[in-house]
C-alpha cells in the first residue's frame, strides 16, 4: 500500500513538471496552431503564415514546437515567463520587412532546442527594419543535437538583447548576415558582474561566414567565455572582428578556428583582457593590417565610458594551445588603414605566459609577432613554450603524398613537388606542377619525403619587399580545400586515401562527416561522371610527350621514363606504365 502511494506521488510530480507542448506547423502560405485543452493562458492569431502567440502565464513553462515549411511566414511570441522553443524540421522565410522571421519578445531564459536529426532553416527579408532573422529580447540557450541554418538579410543573423549560450551537440550555421553573425549583450558597465551580459560556448558547433560585421559580438560591455565546443569563423569583410567583446575574454577549452582575409580585421578583440587557459585556438590572419589577438584599453580618454578590469589590455596564456598566423602581402597604406602591417598579438597592457604552447608565425613588411602599444606595456614569459617563426610545418606520411590548403602564400622548399589538378579526361586526372610559390587559398597535392616539411612564407628571397604582391590563386584547379575541420555530406567529397603509395595516388569518398582542416579534396561533382575508384592521377610531361601508343589488351607493366627509355622498378621520377604517366 505504501509503494502504491509513493508511485502515485511520483506520477503526480512528473505530471506537474511535464511541459505542455504547443505545436505550430507551417504549410506554404498557411499555418496551424495546436494548443492543449488544459492550457488556458495562451492565445494566438494567424494571418496567412504569420503566427503570433500571446502567453499570459507567470508560473508554467510551455514548449513551442515549430515545424513545416513556408516561404512567406513568421513566428512572434509575446510573454513574460521562461519557455522552451523547439525547432523540429522548420524551413521558414519571412517576406515582411517589419519583423524577424522568429521574434521572441520575452525577457526570460529561452531554451532553444534543435531537435535531433532535424535541419532547420530561417531567413528574413532584405532591406527591412528588423534587428535579426532570429531575435530574442531575453537570453537564449541553444541545445540538443539538430542543425540550424540562418541568414540575416537586413542586419544580424541571430540577436539576443541579453546573454547567448550554446551547449550540447547542436550545430548553428550562419550562412550570411549584413551585420553580425551572432550579436548579444545588454548595456551594463558592471562587466563580469552583470548576470545577463555575455556570450558562452559550452558545447556544440557554430560556423559563421559571409557576414558584413563581426562573426560573434558580445556588445555593450559584454564578456565572452569558451569552455567547450567548436567555433569556425570566416572573416572576409574589412575592419571587423571574428570574436569581439567589450569586456573580458576567457577560453578554458574547446576549439576555435578563425580565418581572416579582410583588411584591418581582428581575430579576437577585447577591452577587458584575454585569458587562454585551455583548448585549441588557430588564427590565420592574411588580411592586410590584421591582428590575430588584440587586447585594447578603454580608459575614457576617447569620450566613451571606460572598461574597468584588472586585466584590461592584457593577454594571459596559462595552458591553451595557440597558433596565430599573421601574413599580409597586398598592403593598403591609405588612411583607411592606420596600421598596415600584420600583428600576431597586440597588447595595450601586459602579456603574460606561464604555461601552454603558443606559436606565432608572422611575415610581411613591418609585421610583428608581439606588439606592445606603448612604453607602459610589458611582457613576462615565465613558463610554457613560445615559438615565433615564419613557416608552416606539414606532416607527410610514409607514402610521400599529402594534401595542403593554406590561407597564405608559401614558398616551395627544395626537394618538394606541389601539384594542382588541372582537369579530368575520361578517368585520367592531369596534375600540373606549381613552381616557386603556392598562392594563398590554393588547394594542392604535395610530394615529399616522409616526415615534417617546412613551408616558409615568401619574404625577401621570393617577393620584393617593395612590391609584396602574392601570386593570384589558380582558377582551373579542380581541388578545393578547407581551412578548418568542416562538416560535409558523405559522397560529396573525396579525400586522399591511406591506400596511396609512392607509385599510386588514390582518392576515396570521405568516410565520415568531417573533413580535416588544411586539407585539399576533390569534389565529386568535379569528376565529370568518372568513378573516383578508377581515376588515375598523372603529371603533365615537362618534355612535351603528348601521344603514346599502347596495346590496351596487353598490360605489360614495363616502365619508361619521359625520354622513352626503359627503366626499372627502383627508378625515381615520372614514369610511363602501360601508357599512363605516374610519379614513383
Amino acid at each position: 500500500m505504501k509503494k502504491i502511494f509513493l508511485s502515485a506521488l511520483c506520477l503526480l510530480a512528473l505530471q506537474a513538471n511535464a511541459q505542455s507542448v504547443i505545436a505550430v506547423v507551417y504549410d506554404g502560405n498557411t499555418a496551424t496552431v495546436d494548443i492543449p485543452t488544459d492550457v488556458t493562458d495562451v492565445t494566438y492569431t494567424i494571418d496567412g503564415a504569420d503566427v503570433t502567440i500571446n502567453s499570459a502565464t507567470t508560473s508554467q513553462e510551455y514548449q513551442y514546437t515549430l515545424s513545416g515549411s513556408s516561404s512567406n511566414g513568421s513566428f512572434t511570441l509575446n510573454g513574460s515567463y521562461k519557455l522552451t522553443l523547439e525547432l523540429a524540421g522548420l524551413n521558414l522565410t519571412c517576406q515582411s520587412t517589419k519583423k524577424p522571421a522568429i521574434d521572441i519578445e520575452c525577457g526570460k531564459r529561452i531554451a532553444v532546442q534543435l531537435k535531433k536529426g532535424t535541419t532547420n532553416t530561417v531567413v528574413d527579408a532584405a532591406n527591412g527594419k528588423q534587428k535579426a532573422a532570429i531575435y530574442f529580447t531575453g537570453h537564449p540557450e541553444f541545445g540538443k543535437s539538430g542543425v540550424l541554418n540562418v541568414t540575416g538579410n537586413t542586419k544580424h543573423a541571430i540577436s539576443a538583447k541579453e546573454y547567448f549560450q550554446i551547449k550540447g551537440s547542436c550545430v548553428i550555421n550562419v550562412l550570411g548576415a549584413v551585420s553580425d553573425g551572432i550579436h548579444c549583450g545588454k548595456a551594463s558597465i558592471d562587466g563580469p558582474a552583470s548576470e545577463h551580459n555575455y556570450f558562452l560556448c559550452d558545447g556544440g558547433t557554430i560556423n559563421v561566414s559571409n557576414v558584413g560585421g563581426d562573426c560573434i559580438d558580445a556588445d555593450d560591455y559584454g564578456c565572452m567565455t569558451i569552455t567547450d565546443g567548436t567555433l569556425n569563423l570566416n572573416v572576409t569583410a574589412d575592419d571587423v572582428k571574428a570574436l569581439s567583446c567589450d569586456h573580458t575574454f576567457s577560453m578554458t577549452g574547446g576549439n576555435v578556428n578563425i580565418n581572416i582575409t579582410g583588411n584591418d580585421c581582428d581575430g579576437i578583440s577585447n577591452y577587458g583582457g584575454a585569458t587562454f587557459s585551455g583548448g585549441d585556438l588557430n588564427i590565420f590572419a592574411a588580411g592586410n593590417g590584421s591582428k590575430g589577438i588584440k587586447c585594447k584599453v578603454r580608459d575614457g580618454s576617447d569620450g566613451k565610458d571606460p572598461i574597468v578590469s584588472s586585466t584590461a589590455g592584457c593577454a594571459i596564456f596559462n595552458g591553451a594551445s595557440v597558433e596565430v598566423v599573421a601574413c599580409g602581402f597586398n598592403y593598403n597604406t591609405s588612411a583607411d588603414f592606420a596600421v598596415p602591417a600584420c600583428v600576431s598579438i597586440e597588447n595595450g597592457g601586459k602579456m603574460t605566459m606561464t604555461d601552454g604552447d603558443v606559436t606565432l608565425r608572422t611575415a610581411g613588411p613591418d609585421a610583428k609577432d608581439i606588439r606592445l602599444e606603448d612604453s607602459k606595456c610589458t611582457k613576462s614569459l615565465e613558463g610554457g613554450t613560445l615559438l615565433c617563426c615564419s613557416e608552416v610545418a606539414l606532416d607527410v606520411p610514409a607514402s610521400g603524398w599529402t594534401t595542403m590548403y593554406l590561407g597564405i602564400p608559401v614558398a616551395i622548399p627544395d626537394g618538394v613537388n606541389v601539384y594542382y589538378a588541372k582537369g579530368i579526361d575520361g578517368n585520367t586526372a592531369q596534375l600540373k606542377q606549381i613552381q616557386g610559390v603556392v598562392p594563398a587559398g590554393t588547394p594542392v597535392l604535395v610530394k615529399a619525403a616522409a616526415g615534417k616539411v617546412h613551408f616558409n612564407y615568401p619574404v625577401e628571397n621570393v617577393l620584393s619587399p617593395s612590391n609584396m604582391v602574392a601570386p593570384s590563386p589558380i582558377e582551373d584547379n579542380l581541388f578545393e580545400g578547407v581551412m578548418f575541420n568542416t562538416p560535409v555530406a558523405e559522397q560529396e567529397v573525396n579525400v586522399l586515401s591511406p591506400a596511396t603509395t609512392a607509385n599510386s595516388i588514390v582518392f576515396k569518398a570521405l568516410d565520415g562527416e568531417t573533413i580535416a582542416w588544411r586539407t585539399a579534396y576533390l569534389p565529386t561533382e568535379a569528376l565529370a561522371g568518372a568513378d573516383i575508384n578508377n581515376v588515375q592521377f598523372v603529371v603533365e610531361s615537362p618534355t612535351g610527350i603528348n601521344d603514346i601508343s599502347v596495346n590496351n589488351t596487353d598490360k605489360s607493366g614495363i616502365r619508361y621514363n619521359v625520354a622513352g627509355q626503359r627503366v626499372g622498378n627502383d627508378y625515381k621520377g615520372i614514369v610511363i606504365i602501360d601508357g599512363v604517366k605516374v610519379i614513383q
